[in-house]
């Protein structure tokens, strides 16, 4: 396969066999690809790489907006990936993290709610979702977080709701009469645990709510925390996927790791 281009942070999971389909240019040629929905409902038995759009298409503006998933499926993403924190009363939001300052203009509109917390074991200063209800988190507008990017699109679009962007893919497969794959990842689930939230029960109950809660749905919740998903094992059945960072991936990708690992994941 040679001079592939592909959108900014797109994940291309090369699960099993081969690509077969033109991807000389940015958008794939997706009328020599196989039949998207087909491939999706065979959920472990996948016959061409899966691409997923990671946050979106940014790159081409904001992440985790509306904006950002729509262009990642004209790209031809198999899934789209939304990060999910709480708002202070209990909604799901769509941000990479709790921290919000780098990708909104909070600290235009709240000024006074900058303050400093320990995350996970990692004291920060800045502005977080759990401190504002979800009408507040809707008054922000999204910008690009990074520099040397475009931000032309600065300010266009609203922090969005994980039942918004559920919504959202379902409407968005009856208009491309194909399936969709979402593959929310969990953020410090156990931080928000000790604020009083259960962000598992929380993303199962909207699974349900929108029919997604079944193994003929292709659905992957991921988590670099351990303990979430296995009590996810037991709550839902759909695929779970264990993220390894730096600080875990000796111990997590060795044998016994790896063994412990696919009991629930």
């Amino acid at each position: 396969m040679q001079n592939v281009s592909w959108p900014h942070a797109f994940w291309i999971l090369a699960l099993v066999g081969a690509l077969g389909c033109s991807t000389t240019t940015v958008k794939p040629n997706l009328k020599s690809c196989p039949d998207p929905s087909k491939a999706l409902a065979l959920r472990g038995h996948f016959t061409r790489p899966l691409i997923v759009g990671h946050r979106g298409a940014p790159g081409h503006g904001p992440e985790h907006t509306l904006r950002s998933y729509n262009l990642a499926l004209d790209f031809g993403a198999d899934f789209i990936e939304p990060d999910l924190v709480f708002s202070k009363d209990g909604v799901l939001v769509i941000r990479h993290e709790n921290e919000i300052s780098q990708t909104t203009n909070v600290t235009e509109l709240f000024p006074q709610r900058k303050t400093v917390k320990t995350v996970d074991g990692q004291k920060m200063e800045g502005w977080f979702t759990e401190d504002f209800t979800v009408k507040e988190l809707k008054t922000l507008r999204t910008k690009e977080r990074l520099n040397f990017r475009s931000h032309e699109k600065d300010n266009l679009d609203s922090i969005i709701t994980f039942e918004e962007y559920l919504q959202f893919v379902r409407q968005q497969e009856k208009l491309r009469h194909r399936q969709i794959g979402i593959i929310p990842e969990i953020k410090h689930s156990s931080y928000f645990h000790q604020l009083g939230f259960d962000p598992e029960r929380a993303v199962v109950r909207l699974l349900k709510k929108y029919h997604f809660n079944n193994k003929t749905q292709p659905v992957i919740i991921q988590s670099f925390e351990t303990s979430n998903l296995e009590r996810l094992r037991k709550m839902t059945p759909v695929e779970l996927m264990q993220l390894i960072d730096d600080s875990t991936a000796e111990t997590m990708t060795s044998q016994e790791g790896l063994q412990k690992i696919a009991q629930y994941a």
